[in-house]
C-alpha cells in the first residue's frame, strides 16, 4: 500500500492526475483486501467456538405461590 500511496504523491508531483487515480484506486483497493482478508481470518477463528455462557440476571422472582400477593 505504501507504494501506491507514494506512486499517487508522485503523479500528482507530476502534474499526472489520471495515473494518481490509478495509483489512489490501487492504495484503497489494497487496503480493502486487506480489510476483507483480516475479517475473515476472524470469522473463522470464532466460527467453531462455543459460545460464551450466559447466566443471565437474577431478578429475584422464583415464581413461588406466597410471591403473588392475594386478591
Amino acid at each position: 500500500m505504501a507504494k501506491n500511496i507514494k506512486r499517487m504523491v508522485n503523479k500528482v508531483g507530476d502534474g499526472d492526475f489520471a495515473a494518481a487515480e490509478v495509483a489512489f484506486d490501487a492504495a484503497v483497493g489494497a487496503r480493502r483486501e486487506a480489510q476483507i482478508a483480516n475479517y475473515k481470518t476472524v470469522i473463522a477463528q470464532n466460527s467453531f467456538q462455543p459460545p460464551e455462557t450466559n447466566p443471565g440476571t437474577d431478578t429475584g422472582i422464583t415464581g413461588h405461590p406466597d410471591e403473588v400477593k392475594g386478591e
